[in-house]
């Protein structure tokens, strides 16, 4: 994590800022959850893309789209459930 700060006067505040890194691997973390494989296992690679996203004409920026691509090695993980 980048950056952390607390406040607490009757109520607790959190920010956290992270970085490119970190956020990549929360979202990595968050869709190997989602597909139901483990993150981080042999043969997998993760590639997390950050781009902006827009809408109209002429185009403007409307916030930012993250894409994440999901590639595993189908014998590794056979091999890997059969040690299991």
């Amino acid at each position: 994590m980048e950056t952390l700060s607390a406040n607490e006067v009757h109520q607790t505040t959190a920010r956290v800022r992270l970085d490119h890194l970190s956020l990549k691997d929360v979202v990595g973390k968050a869709v190997a959850e989602h597909l139901g494989i483990r993150y981080g296992r042999q043969g997998q690679s993760i590639n997390v893309t950050f781009e902006e996203e827009t809408a109209g004409s002429p185009p403007y920026r409307i916030g930012t789209r993250c894409i994440v691509e999901v590639k595993q090695d189908l014998m590794s993980v056979a091999a890997e459930a059969e040690e299991g």
